[in-house]
């Protein structure tokens, strides 16, 4: 591999533990590896972070991660904190879905359509239409002007959720329709490396990695967190933080996996 390589990331869904993807690309980044990243597709909150990523802003991921609160993204928790987190189960009942307005305008203040299309990192995501009853696969180059980060929305839309409306059409968690998306990442050409990110808690019980490994070989380099990370519902402050942490260490080792210096 040249000491130039291609780099690409794909990033699983996993909720709360986004947060530790966001550790490990600080550590990418601070070792400066940012320039050779050509490519960052994501799957759910994978798609959040791929899409900060494709950005650039660290700080701005890091800020993001660091400094929200939860009841910010959840409206039944800004509108009755007396319910705490039970009221969520309620509200969901309520109204078909939680309602998360809070955070999709989080989204549309820290995302950057201009931003993202004129990146020279591809960003992809991957994203389930309830009402076709399908997952889609998409480049930024795919998703028409001016829904770029409503595309993402929806593929952060996690199951328990409210479904989001683009559209004609209804969307919901990507992870419905893959995990991680190493797939659609490699049909961009010339990628030496990618590394896949993956914290889904349901990749512990399907053979994702078997089939990967089989179809790409040395071109993947797939990660999992080296320690247990907190619930995937669990976005307190704590436990973000402490995913930041782990993700950064572990960060660190995969550095020194790489197959160039």
């Amino acid at each position: 591999m040249t000491t130039e390589p291609n780099l690409a990331l794909s990033l699983s869904g996993g909720a709360a533990r986004g947060a530790y993807q966001i550790g490990v690309w600080k550590a990418l980044h601070e070792h400066g590896l940012q320039p050779f990243i050509k490519v960052a597709t994501g799957s759910s909150v994978g798609a959040i972070n791929a899409a900060l990523i494709v950005q650039g802003d660290v700080q701005k991921a890091l800020d993001l991660w660091r400094d929200s609160q939860p009841e910010e993204a959840f409206d039944n928790l800004r509108e009755h904190p007396e319910e705490g987190y039970i009221g969520l189960v309620k509200d969901g009942l309520r109204n078909r879905g939680i309602r998360v307005n809070g955070l999709k305008n989080i989204l549309r203040r820290v995302l950057n359509e201009g931003q993202i299309r004129n990146s020279s990192i591809d960003f992809g995501l991957v994203i389930y239409n309830l009402s076709q009853r399908r997952g889609e696969s998409y480049f930024q180059e795919e998703i028409p002007e001016e829904q770029l980060v409503e595309y993402i929305i929806g593929s952060a839309s996690f199951p328990a959720f409210q479904s989001h409306q683009i559209g004609s059409n209804k969307y919901i968690d990507g992870g419905l329709y893959k995990i991680m998306p190493v797939d659609l990442t490699f049909q961009k050409p010339n990628i030496d490396l990618l590394i896949g990110i993956d914290v889904a808690e349901a990749s512990k019980f399907l053979p994702l990695l078997w089939g990967l490994k089989r179809k790409y070989g040395e071109r993947l380099l797939y990660l999992r967190p080296s320690r247990t990370l907190p619930n995937p519902a669990n976005f307190s402050e704590q436990a973000r933080l402490q995913q930041l942490e782990i993700g950064y260490d572990d960060g660190l080792q995969l550095i020194k996996k790489l197959p160039f210096g």
